[in-house]
């Protein structure tokens, strides 16, 4: 509750930006060139990126073992597509092969015979 007698403290009022230009979207910073308009535009179309194949599948195995791994090491060591290597892993992961850890490490899980 406030006393009887007592004001509220007044704040300087805040400047909105100004609206875009005319010509749509906002200037780029001085000494920056403006953004290429491609730049933006569609994602990457990953569906042109052929399924992984037998032989991939080996390498991702070959290279995940019980220590958890990050997934751009992956990448990095079986040199497949990154959509080829999230594929695989989301097939190991459906078989119960695989193991997630934090910061998106995984780990093989061997077969229980």
């Amino acid at each position: 509750m406030r006393a009887t007698g007592t004001q509220v403290p007044s704040f300087p009022k805040r400047r909105c930006a100004p609206p875009p230009p005319a010509g749509g979207g906002w200037p780029s910073p001085p000494g920056r060139p403006p953004p290429e308009p491609d730049r933006f535009a569609e994602p990457p179309d990953f569906s042109a990126t052929p399924p992984p194949g037998d032989r991939d599948r080996d390498r991702v195995i070959e290279a995940l073992g019980p220590v958890p791994t990050g997934v751009d090491e992956l990448i990095r060591h079986t040199g497949l597509h990154p959509a080829q290597v999230f594929m695989i892993l989301l097939e190991l992961d459906l078989a119960g092969r695989l193991e997630r850890h934090a910061g998106g490490d995984v780990s093989l899980v061997e077969p229980e015979r």
